[in-house]
């Protein structure tokens, strides 16, 4: 991928949940919230930042939001994907 380029999301697939928020992840670490506390569509498209460093090992990761007692830790990656 290419910075500064849009890209979906969709293929993350987990359990319907109403509220979803996305995150940016670069190996293990947290890099970025894409969204926080959205309506779960079934896809999401967003603008990857060009000034975010290149590498191999990017993902988004679905999690259930908001947590709740019921819903603790429920999450989904992408594949791992290159920005550049």
């Amino acid at each position: 991928m290419t910075s500064g380029l849009s890209i979906e999301s969709d293929s993350v697939r987990i359990l319907y949940l109403p509220m979803v928020s996305i995150d940016l992840y670069k190996g293990d670490m947290l890099v970025r919230s894409i969204a926080a506390d959205i309506e779960n569509a079934g896809s999401f498209s967003w603008i990857v930042d060009p000034a975010l460093e290149d590498g191999t090992d990017y993902r988004v990761r679905v999690n259930a939001a908001p947590e709740t007692p019921e819903i603790q830790k429920t999450y989904g990656d992408s594949a791992i994907f290159t920005i550049r």
